[in-house]
């Protein structure tokens, strides 16, 4: 299998750099043929280029991104503003714009808060109601009728999963950004053929990026002989543009609307520990039962409808619940997507970050942050709240890491602990503020999951979790290594220099 899926992926990869360079050699030949014309071709692109350059800088957009294409234009004016047109002018492709309507749909008819919960709510402290009321002013519903679980590591996640799978009944949702061909997805996929057989309705979602080279061919097609209805998030096709900045970084498994899970656990083995590509990964997800699955239900069906709009009733698939006994605190899923103008995934963070008024605990595999997320973290420290970020010690991409330790040196001159794992690789996407909030989800500290991705994420207000979740970090930073200013400052002049170069295009990347 392995023989094969290289093969698959050599063929493909092939095709994609073939198809590129051929229509990059059809510009560059058509240039060529223009060349009489120099001087005017010469003159409109300069044009293209300055007025490229004045409407970038007077856009509404972060100025991080700003800077990382101001340079190249600025430095080859005769062909950077063409580039901007052609890779850097929308954050999301004109097809998927069109699919605005139905994706908002599903938050303005299925997803309404309870009166009762949001009577409860104000007798919370202010500091959580802040970020419960900005949560629920983009569509996404408090609710207190959920029981929540944490899991610190996807080997302890993946048996529940399996385990609640066998439970199903009436559906099975799956989306996720990789699915890997290996025990875990073969283990996931048997259990899905048997329920289709019984008559379970399974649907997959899954990112045609995040999962290129890792399936065999003709997956979807095999998926759908199974029985299972499959749908790929924006199909890599080879052409010049860049449609493929907007991924479905989601992670979301949905049993009968009544179970859900989610964090950063993708279905691939190395997430179980079952290969080994970065040392011992370390990972989080989070499950949960009752009402607040509604909200995963929701953004399902929202990516499902703007991979290929339909008019199928989903009602019948939103549970209701009686009350529980006991309460479990307050639980808040959440999306983001690139179609929002108010950069939901920051945002929350941001709040997190400045209503804290003890302890800023912070997991995340990249730290490429933007200058208001750097001077939210340094103004905490600074203000006496202890702040700890963990980051991986083993890299999945050398030049992320790069730009990870290029943030290093002003958050710990601003009283920000810093600590990588040393036994792996860190791909949890945690926060926990004051003991009393968390969040789990998919949401990287980087450029792409702030502002380019479909993401998604759980907050949780005073649940058994969040104690779960603290603990667990303590317990990780047991065996991490604390990086102080003098280990950064060891690392060679000239390897420092590039970090900072390559940190200002890290928006692009």
């Amino acid at each position: 299998m392995q023989k094969k899926l290289s093969g698959f992926f050599f063929r493909k990869t092939t095709a994609l750099v073939v198809l590129i360079l051929l229509q990059l050699a059809i510009l560059l030949l058509s240039l060529w043929r223009m060349a009489r014309f120099f001087p005017y071709v010469y003159g409109a692109l300069l044009l293209i280029s300055i007025v490229v350059l004045v409407w970038l800088i007077n856009s509404d957009t972060n100025p991080s991104y700003k800077l990382a294409w101001t340079i190249p234009i600025l430095t080859v004016p005769v062909f950077g503003g063409f580039f901007y047109l052609l890779f850097g002018t929308s954050k999301v492709s004109s097809r998927l714009k069109k699919s605005r309507e139905c994706q908002q749909k599903f938050k303005t008819l299925y997803l309404q808060q309870d009166p009762m919960v949001a009577e409860e709510i104000k007798a919370l402290p202010a500091a959580l109601q802040v970020q419960m009321n900005y949560v629920q002013s983009i569509g996404y519903p408090v609710y207190s009728n959920t029981m929540t679980q944490f899991f610190p590591l996807g080997d302890e996640v993946f048996p529940k999963m399996l385990q609640e799978l066998e439970k199903a009944e009436q559906y099975i949702f799956l989306e996720y950004f990789i699915i890997s061909q290996g025990t875990m997805w073969s283990q996931i996929e048997a259990i899905l053929a048997k329920k289709v057989k019984e008559g379970v309705e399974v649907r997959v979602i899954y990112d045609d990026c995040g999962s290129y080279g890792l399936l065999p061919p003709k997956f979807e097609q095999r998926l759908n002989g199974l029985g299972i209805k499959c749908r790929i998030f924006n199909p890599l096709h080879p052409s010049l543009t860049i449609t493929m900045n907007n991924r479905d970084h989601r992670k979301i498994l949905i049993i009968d609307g009544k179970t859900g899970f989610t964090g950063g656990v993708n279905i691939g083995d190395e997430y179980i520990n079952q290969i080994n590509i970065h040392g011992h990964w370390k990972d989080a997800a989070v499950m949960f039962t009752g009402q607040a699955v509604n909200t995963l239900i929701s953004l399902f069906f929202e990516m499902w409808n703007l991979i290929l709009p339909d008019d199928d009733d989903v009602s019948g698939y939103y549970q209701t619940f009686p009350e529980v006994s006991q309460s479990d605190g307050y639980l808040q899923p959440y999306g983001s997507d690139p179609f929002s103008e108010d950069n939901v995934g920051e945002n929350i963070y941001l709040n997190l970050i400045t209503k804290a008024t003890r302890e800023i605990l912070i997991m995340t595999p990249y730290l490429i942050i933007d200058n208001e997320l750097t001077t939210a973290l340094c103004l905490a420290a600074k203000n006496g709240t202890t702040v700890k970020l963990l980051t991986p010690h083993i890299a999945d991409k050398w030049y992320v890491h790069l730009m990870t330790c290029a943030s290093y040196p002003q958050l710990i001159k601003a009283g920000v602990e810093i600590y990588e794992y040393t036994p792996g690789f860190v791909h949890s996407k945690v926060f926990v503020i004051d003991g009393e909030i968390a969040t789990v989800g998919t949401i990287n500290l980087d450029y792409r999951s702030l502002y380019l991705h479909f993401e998604c994420g759980t907050i949780l207000y005073r649940t058994q979790a969040v104690s779960h979740i603290q603990t667990d970090y303590y317990k990780t930073l047991e065996c991490s290594q604390k990086i102080t200013l003098e280990d950064y400052n060891k690392i060679r002049w000239y390897h420092r220099l590039f970090q900072k170069l390559i940190k200002v295009f890290s928006p692009l990347m």
